[in-house]
């Protein structure tokens, strides 16, 4: 008898729970159903939170750890193309590498060989247009650098992209640039691939042209054109901007930089070196 009224007691328990918690389902829809603007209805559906928030937690659990299991998974893909990628251009780097110092002491060797001086390191430095002396005939600036600085005549100037021009004249404070545009600006240039050598010409328009070409030059459109440092006055491979063909086949250079919106320049202050075609004394 004892344990029949035990079964029978724990049978009235678990529907006396079954109905308290169909009982409080029904209060939280009322609360939801009921007005909101009511300040008690509000202060009970608040009550009603942060009981439940235990319980609201507890079943969003499994979904987070569901996203944030799906958010590493994406992270580590990404991560492991990255680590691909990084890879690749480690070997790349590597070949540049190899073939640079290959490059290097053939450069040496040729030097060697040909007599050629070293060229010292050059110094670039900022300065301000100070002055546009600029007209249809003439294509100058003055900047506020001068001997004070370390510039010389002859030296190259940089825009932000490229060579803009060459130091005509230095005072103490200041120098006067003739732009690479000007009908009096003649500056050898080669073709970085081709190694072709030619002079970069102003013709007071907005790209100069390449005038004492070879016979015969092989030039391909949209070729990279550098100072070739021939001369003495300029380094060796300061870029200045891309080949192209007018109507007539006449090539001409498209410049890096606009000449017209120069604001700041750069001075690159290198030694004065003797000119490849010089013999050197002692020879």
């Amino acid at each position: 008898m004892a344990g029949f009224g035990a079964r029978k007691g724990e049978k009235r328990l678990l529907t006396g729970t079954g109905i308290a918690f169909i009982c409080a389902l029904l209060a939280l829809l009322l609360l939801f159903v009921l007005p909101k603007n009511d300040p008690l209805i509000v202060d009970l559906r608040q009550k009603s939170f942060d009981v439940l928030m235990p319980v609201f937690q507890l079943v969003a659990w499994p979904f987070e750890q569901i996203r944030e299991a799906g958010e590493n998974m994406t992270e580590l893909m990404d991560l492991r193309e990255q680590n691909a990628a990084l890879l690749v251009e480690n070997q790349l780097l590597r070949e540049n590498i190899e073939t640079l110092t290959r490059d290097s002491a053939l450069l040496s060797q040729y030097r060697q060989l040909l007599s050629m001086p070293i060229e010292t390191d050059a110094k670039v430095i900022g300065a301000r247009v100070v002055a546009d002396l600029r007209s249809p005939f003439v294509k100058t600036l003055v900047v506020n650098r001068g001997q004070a600085d370390g510039v010389a005549l002859g030296q190259a100037v940089m825009g932000g992209r490229g060579l803009v021009g060459r130091v005509i004249s230095v005072g103490a404070r200041s120098s006067r640039v003739l732009l690479a545009t000007d009908l009096n600006s003649h500056i050898p240039v080669v073709t970085l691939s081709g190694n072709v050598r030619a002079i970069l010409s102003g013709r007071n328009e907005s790209q100069p042209m390449l005038t004492f070409l070879p016979r015969k030059a092989e030039m391909q459109n949209a070729e990279t054109i550098i100072t070739s440092g021939d001369g003495g006055e300029m380094p060796i491979g300061l870029p200045v901007g891309k080949l192209a063909l007018d109507e007539k086949g006449t090539p001409f250079v498209q410049l890096h930089d606009d000449l017209d919106q120069l604001v700041h320049v750069r001075l690159v202050l290198s030694e004065s070196v003797p000119d490849v075609s010089t013999p050197v004394r002692g020879r």
